[in-house]
């Protein structure tokens, strides 16, 4: 049976390090491609609202947290997600 040598510890800690940092980089490419999408999602609200938006003044009549399920393509699985819900009453002019 062979001992290990210096030269042979010293490429199997080199291996540990670049597997170490091929999951940080991974991760933090992965993290960094989300939250990209999340605000180019964002971003295309706020123009699409712009665009084909109408402008109101309105009062707030109710307020209902509803509970919603949401799937987002990164997770395997749906996620229970409170939305806001305002109930809005206004009067159109002519």
């Amino acid at each position: 049976m062979e001992k290990p040598t210096q030269n042979n510890m010293n490429k199997n800690i080199s291996i540990w390090h670049k597997a170490l940092f091929c999951a940080a980089f991974s991760l933090t490419t992965w993290f960094m491609f989300s939250l990209l999408l999340d605000t180019a999602t964002n971003v295309h609200t706020a123009i699409r609202l712009k665009n084909h938006g109408v402008e109101t003044i309105a009062t707030i009549t109710e307020y209902k947290p509803q509970k919603e399920r949401i799937r987002k393509f990164w997770l395997k699985s749906s996620q229970a997600d409170i939305r806001h819900i305002h109930v809005i009453a206004y009067n159109e002019e002519s």
